[in-house]
């Protein structure tokens, strides 16, 4: 559900970037398409909803139940299974469910806010330092059932995809940290020549990481925003380093582009 508002982030960064050159009426245009196309493709699934519940029930019944996973008295910060977390009474419908989970969840916060917000580290930790996520599950070989990965005859194709994707994820968001200082360091010669929307996403998704709790796959969605950023700072070490090896008064552009 929390996926309806990336429309609106989008829509607000690509009108708020030409706000000299667009008219106020184009960002109420632009809302209005967008949300009439969102409504369209949700619509069948909120009917279904409606005809079986009987109550109305947006989209998803486990809102509150992911909530109460990541806050509540021993949350880790990352997903836990919720059947020794949630204990309510028997024979509730999913909706009602997940309006106990939500209201439990909302009571801890409320009650204990200093518990709540030590665990924001770990959240953040799991969703955007995590990095055998990936590995874990593109080793998992058997049909509807869970295994320990590169517990057999493939454990050293395991270990290596499991190293190589430890150093890249790590080198991948060092770069894009550094990107986030080289942008600010960079603002003036920049000005609005560097996308900002894809930080605005990624911002987004650390919000709902710190809501409800960490978990590498929700950082997949805006992994290539995190790459394209990385790329560029790169790109920018790159230049500097050509810069300061080139004689005085001589520009990139100056440089041969084949050998004499």
């Amino acid at each position: 559900p929390q996926a309806i508002i990336i429309p609106l982030i989008i829509v607000i960064c690509a009108v708020l970037r030409d706000a000299g050159h667009v008219e106020p009426v184009s960002l109420r245009r632009a809302l209005l398409s967008t949300y009439l196309g969102v409504i369209i493709a949700i619509a069948p699934w909120v009917i279904r909803n409606v005809t079986v519940f009987k109550e109305p029930v947006f989209l998803s019944t486990n809102a509150g139940d992911n909530l109460l996973i990541g806050n509540h008295d021993g949350a880790t910060g990352r997903y836990e299974s919720p059947g020794p977390i949630i204990q309510h009474e028997p024979g509730l419908s999913e909706p009602k469910r997940d309006s106990a989970s939500r209201r439990a969840a909302v009571d801890y916060m409320t009650a204990h806010p200093w518990a709540t917000i030590k665990v924001w580290p770990s959240k953040i930790a799991n969703t955007f330092g995590a990095p055998n996520d990936a590995t874990y599950w593109g080793f998992q070989k058997v049909t509807d059932q869970l295994v320990v990965p590169g517990a057999e005859d493939d454990k050293k194709a395991f270990l290596f995809f499991k190293r190589y994707g430890a150093w890249h994820h790590t080198f991948l968001m060092l770069m894009f940290v550094a990107s986030i200082f080289g942008a600010i360091a960079f603002r003036k010669k920049l000005k609005d020549k560097l996308p900002v929307t894809g930080w605005y996403l990624i911002g987004f998704t650390g919000l709902l990481t710190i809501v409800f709790f960490g978990n590498p796959r929700f950082l997949y969605p805006v992994l290539p925003f995190v790459a394209m950023y990385a790329s560029w700072m790169c790109i920018q070490v790159a230049t500097s380093l050509t810069v300061v090896g080139q004689p005085a008064g001589q520009s990139p552009d100056d440089l041969p582009s084949e050998p004499a």
